[in-house]
């Protein structure tokens, strides 16, 4: 017991020194900066104290200016002021540098295509420098950020956005203080679209705000909206000749993005000045707005890494006229039922298109108990005769709710209308298990196993059907037919080859679910919405973790 409490008490004592150093650390290169006084719009603040504070690092960056009112230094200095920070600083120590460069890699003959040292110790500053960065994007309106890590002796000079990060070779910060000078001068005077700032997203007058609010807090879930959650929005109508441009005003986004890489959704719900309407969702994509720097950097680096798969994306806000709620907030199942119904009608029998990630968050119950699919930014038109070939080379979709097929063939095969109605088939599964009281039977483990971890989904589909067939009503008749559409394989039998011809098109679904809507019984089971949905804590990480793998990079098919 002794040496245990020995042993505890030192590891207490190097967490001390450390924290010592860091801030000492901290000091002396804001001192060596401040000396320098090649930053005087910038207000360097050591956060490494900031005991109270989730995420704190070494160094936080504030502009010394006032940017429209809203992201300026905070004058009592709390805890890092995320929407504030223009640049972080991190400092780690030596030999725990987690990026891999050129030189190193060739080397050791090893993979070009891995930038990033999977060490268990390099997870986790990989893992802290990701967090600084999510809360910069996510708080502010940030297309791009920049940041400085340094590695003991050694330092990067990071630069990140949606796609991914660019990283400088590692310098020594020491005795090459030029470079590290010259980039924090650089800054200095960049404006703040340089910067990485939207600047069409700007602040509310007092008059605006006080209209706004007052329709704002008629919506479910804003009614204690403030001044201080206000945001005005520039939107310009792409369809009129001379590019309109209207103004909307929305507080802090409804639901967003839990992943740094990626599409990054945001979506508000926004107050028309002209009309005095809420009008509807915007959505904000964050796409990498850089497309020519983008394109640039492929082609100038192409030596280096062979032919990286980078996506040009657009930054760009879509405006809808019609406010729904999430799908979780189904009042019963048969509403639930009618809602995907509709939405698998208005996808294929309308438009004929292909939505290609259809989950359980893309899907919205309006007023009228209609349900609309939203998030069409994947979407491609319905290939009747199988012709075409794959163009994207990641998958497209949301991990928990992509077919078998999509999962396990990803490179070559096309995304079919099957796809999309298998994802239809999942949500419908996940949502009436998750928000539908189904016995005293234990399901997380099942769920866990079906919508988040890399097994063998078809067994463990099985395994939840067999729990589930005799509590969930009346999905009881429905589910097994369903399920041997799911369950396919791709060989000769020819009941296999039937099925796969009549999901060629949405008619056989469509025509299941609508009998059950004309069917009497006790679908009208009262509200199922009790408490407000969330993902399990448990999987949480899973799906952050699949999310940005499926928008970012390659991964393994599932073991």
């Amino acid at each position: 017991m002794h040496r245990i409490e020995e042993k505890h008490r030192l590891d207490e004592d190097k967490e001390k020194v450390q924290l010592l150093l860091k801030q000492v650390l901290g000091v002396s290169v804001i001192q060596l900066i401040e000396d320098a006084g090649i930053c005087p719009n910038l207000k360097f603040i050591n956060t490494t104290h900031c005991i109270s504070a989730n995420l704190k690092p070494d160094i936080a960056v504030y502009s010394g200016t006032d940017r429209n009112g809203q992201w300026t230094c905070p004058s009592n200095l709390p805890p890092p002021e995320w929407r504030a920070v223009d640049l972080w600083i991190e400092n780690k120590k030596k030999g725990s540098d987690v990026f891999r460069d050129l030189e190193q890699m060739e080397t050791a003959n090893q993979d070009l295509k891995g930038h990033i040292r999977w060490t268990e110790g390099a997870c986790q500053v990989s893992g802290q420098l990701i967090a600084y960065t999510s809360a910069i994007h996510r708080s502010p309106f940030r297309i791009f950020s920049f940041s400085v890590v340094l590695f003991g002796i050694t330092g990067r000079l990071l630069r990140w956005d949606c796609r991914g990060i660019i990283y400088t070779e590692p310098f020594t910060w020491s005795t090459q203080s030029d470079i590290l000078f010259e980039f924090l001068w650089r800054l200095n005077f960049l404006s703040d679209v340089k910067r990485g700032y939207d600047t069409t997203v700007t602040s509310v007058a007092d008059d605006e705000a006080e209209a706004a609010l007052s329709k704002l807090r008629t919506y479910e879930g804003l009614e204690n909206v403030a001044k201080a959650d206000l945001h005005k929005f520039l939107v310009r109508d792409d369809h009129t000749l001379n590019g309109q441009i209207k103004y909307f005003i929305a507080p802090s986004a409804v639901w967003d993005s839990e992943s740094l890489f990626g599409r990054s959704t945001f979506r508000y719900v926004p107050y028309d000045p002209e009309t005095t309407n809420l009008e509807g969702d915007v959505y904000r994509e964050l796409h990498d707005v850089q497309r020519t720097t983008t394109q640039e950097f492929v082609k100038g680096y192409d030596w280096c890494l062979g032919r990286p798969r980078i996506d040009p994306y657009v930054h760009y806000r879509l405006v809808l006229e019609t406010l729904g709620s999430p799908l979780y907030t189904f009042k019963s199942t048969r509403e639930l039922c009618k809602v995907i119904r509709d939405a698998i009608t208005e996808a294929y029998e309308r438009v004929k298109i292909l939505h290609r990630d259809v989950s359980a968050g893309n899907i919205l119950i309006t007023e009228d108990g209609s349900g609309i699919l939203i998030d069409w930014d994947l979407s491609k038109k319905v290939v009747k005769d199988g012709s075409g070939k794959q163009r994207q080379h990641s998958r497209t979709g949301t991990w928990q709710f992509m077919s078998i097929a999509r999962l396990q063939d990803s490179s070559t095969r096309l995304h079919e209308v099957s796809d999309d109605l298998e994802s239809f088939f999942l949500v419908l599964l996940y949502l009436v298990v998750k928000c539908k009281s189904v016995g005293k039977i234990n399901l997380s483990q099942n769920m866990q196993s079906v919508f988040d971890q890399s097994n063998d989904i078809i067994e463990e589909l099985r395994s939840l059907f067999d729990n589930l067939y005799r509590h969930v009503q009346p999905f009881a008749n429905t589910i097994p037919r369903v399920q041997s559409r799911i369950k396919y394989k791709r060989d000769q039998d020819k009941s296999v080859q039937d099925a796969l011809k009549k999901l060629r098109s949405s008619e056989e679904v469509l025509s299941i679910i609508n009998k059950h809507l004309d069917s009497t019984g006790s679908w009208d089971d009262g509200s199922l919405y009790k408490v407000k949905f969330r993902p399990d804590p448990a999987t949480s990480r899973n799906r952050r973790k699949r999310k940005a793998e499926d928008d970012g990079r390659d991964f393994n098919e599932r073991q």
